[in-house]
């Protein structure tokens, strides 16, 4: 029977982190702007508890695997690193449509709006390339094979090595 670790952190990052959902800016309009701030606000809600839980999972997996080795495999891990990057890919596509648009004239308010949700889309973005890297860490764990590649002496270099096999 597998590990009831490994089965709650699959069914915990089988949903990635909320998407982020921006309003169009179709007006400057007090109803728009009151209704944007909150799908802003509930989005950090909803951000903050999947990171509460993203922590007590990956620490309950590094836990059931260091324990218990054998429950796990390579495959299981590879098996939540490929959804979870395509669905990072595809909240990149969206982050950079918004950064690319801009309201002409906007009100300062609206521009601050704006700017708080792609700060917000920058920031999953980072905690979902940082469990990923987390998940390929766990798959070198249990399958020594896995460890080979290129070595670094310089942390940039290997920082900058990894994160492009992120993206």
């Amino acid at each position: 029977m597998p590990d009831p670790a490994l089965l709650a952190l699959v069914q915990h990052f089988a949903n990635p982190p909320p998407a982020i959902v921006q309003p169009a800016f179709i007006a400057d309009a007090e109803p728009f702007l009151s209704a944007y701030e909150a799908i802003a606000n509930e989005q950090d809600r909803d951000f903050d508890i999947w990171m509460r839980r993203e922590a007590e999972v990956r620490e309950t997996a590094r836990l059931a695997v260091a324990t218990n080795p054998r429950e796990f495999t390579p495959q299981q891990f590879t098996d939540l690193i490929e959804p979870f990057e395509r669905h990072m890919r595809q909240q990149q596509k969206i982050t950079a449509r918004l950064e690319r648009r801009t309201a002409k004239g906007a009100s300062e308010r609206l521009t601050r709006l704006r700017e708080r949700t792609l700060a917000r889309q920058r920031q999953q973005y980072g905690a979902a390339a940082d469990l990923v890297l987390f998940f390929r860490a766990m798959r070198a764990e249990l399958d020594p094979e896995s460890r080979g590649g290129p070595s670094f002496d310089d942390p940039d270099e290997i920082e900058r090595y990894l994160l492009s096999a992120v993206a």
